[in-house]
């Protein structure tokens, strides 16, 4: 079974190939297969990936629905291929008018150049303004960038779409294509020129010595065209308005000679406009034949413009719509990096806060805070109620109060809210890295002052 992304998937890929008058009414699998075959170079994709048998089939199913013989059946099975998109519309619109001014810039450069400046001189004021009139409502259709072959657009410098894709508008043709359609589409006119000449104005072609197509190039017959005689001789042709734009008709085939001879490259619609002014020119010289001849390459033309540029839009669309989550993902990491790179640096300020905190306890619970370089609450003062309270009232009031002298100390505790008491406690009781530190303070005859109640260390012999 088909899915409906198989097949618009084959529609896209083969409507170049079956969209034509015959092709579209083909049904068996062998002439399908034969083309398929055929354009196997363009269809290599599809090829691999689902084979040339359920090519074939898929085609076939295509084929009997039919929508390749009209838009119309197309757009019904197909709706979201056919969307309207005012953005790209307007946006192909600005690339075609800018393409068609560049050409408007070098073929009128190159017709100064080749003496053909009078061309639009010629024309009829009514003419002039009609022209203008039918290239604004679809300046998209005029012609291309005229430029010099070194200064044709690249891919690269086209306007950018979506960010940094550029656009794939405007359409271009290879430039093989191209020149062998104007080259041949000027071929056939100089052919009917030459035919109408040799019916209309046989003592012409007499006097200035042309005997077949080839020796006259086109330019030399629209100069022709441009006179009152030739005029006169057409408008008794046409009684009818079948003159009407003439001069216009002349300059833009005279467009078509330059850009084919001088090889300008020319936007897709660009070509098909300069074919419709081919077909009129041929109609207003009464050539029927090849009218339809041309008209047949101008249809089908642009029925291989609508298909690449639908596959351009497929296109477009699916690469926006990549861009467009590509960009949201970005979004996401960036959001995702500036939260990893915050958690980092908050991590880091509780982490130093905390150990902080910890060097804080830890000093205070080894330094006693406040209470001085001696913290006095270490010491048991139950000692000192288990000391003896007789002083040794023999021992020499001058003996050296040091501590290796004096085995003893007095420490006298005082209060603001009790008398003072006084008890002994044997040095050897004194932490040894206190010792010296009791020593120099009983010396100095320093108080440690706290939250505690006051103490002072006395001599021996003190009364």
């Amino acid at each position: 079974m088909e899915t409906p992304g198989e097949l618009r998937r084959v529609y896209l890929a083969c409507r170049p190939i079956f969209s034509d008058n015959s092709n579209a009414r083909i049904r068996k699998a062998k002439k399908v297969k034969e083309l398929v075959t055929k354009s196997e170079a363009s269809l290599k994709p599809l090829l691999r990936d689902i084979g040339k048998e359920r090519l074939v089939e898929v085609i076939r199913v295509l084929l009997e629905s039919r929508v390749f013989e009209s838009e119309l059946r197309a757009k019904v099975k197909f709706p979201e291929l056919f969307l309207p998109s005012p953005s790209r519309d307007a946006h192909r619109q600005a690339s075609e008018i800018d393409a068609a001014r560049s050409a408007a810039e070098a073929l009128d450069e190159i017709a100064s150049q080749d003496g053909d400046s009078t061309a639009a001189e010629d024309m009829e004021p009514e003419e002039v303004e009609n022209m203008a009139i039918e290239e604004e409502p679809e300046p998209a259709e005029e012609p291309e960038p005229a430029l010099q072959e070194d200064r044709r657009p690249m891919p690269d410098e086209r306007r950018p779409l979506f960010g940094n894709m550029p656009s794939l508008y405007p359409s271009y043709l290879p430039y093989q294509t191209q020149h062998t359609i104007l080259a041949k589409a000027q071929q056939v006119l100089e052919e009917c020129c030459f035919e109408f000449a040799a019916t209309a104005m046989p003592s012409v072609l007499k006097e200035k010595g042309w005997d077949c197509p080839a020796a006259v190039e086109l330019t030399k017959w629209m100069k022709m065209f441009r006179n009152k005689e030739s005029r006169a001789r057409l408008a008794a042709l046409h009684t009818d308005a079948g003159l009407d734009g003439f001069g216009g008709v002349i300059f833009a085939v005279s467009n078509l000679r330059h850009t084919a001879v001088h090889r300008l490259p020319t936007t897709a619609r660009g070509i098909s406009k300069l074919l419709g002014s081919a077909v009129r020119l041929a109609q207003i010289l009464q050539d029927d034949l090849r009218a339809m001849q041309l008209e047949e390459v101008r249809s089908e033309l642009d029925s291989k413009i609508r298909a690449m540029e639908l596959n351009k839009n497929v296109l477009e669309d699916a690469v926006s719509a990549g861009l467009r989550e590509i960009q949201r993902q970005r979004e996401e990491l960036g959001r995702r990096e500036t939260e990893l790179i915050e958690g980092m640096v908050r991590e880091d300020a509780e982490n130093k806060a905390f150990i902080g905190k910890l060097l804080e306890e830890h000093a205070q619970s080894m330094l006693g805070g406040a209470k001085g370089a001696w913290a006095v609450n270490d010491i048991n003062w139950n000692l000192m109620n288990d000391v003896r309270k007789e002083k040794q009232v023999e021992e020499s009031a001058d003996k050296d109060i040091s501590p290796t002298s004096n085995p003893k100390l007095q420490l006298t505790t005082t209060q603001s809210t009790a008398p003072a008491r006084q008890g002994e406690i044997p040095l050897s009781m004194i932490p040894p890295s206190m010792q010296d530190l009791v020593a120099l303070t009983h010396a100095l005859g320093l108080i440690f002052i706290g939250t505690d109640p006051i103490y002072t260390i006395q001599d021996d012999n003190s009364d």
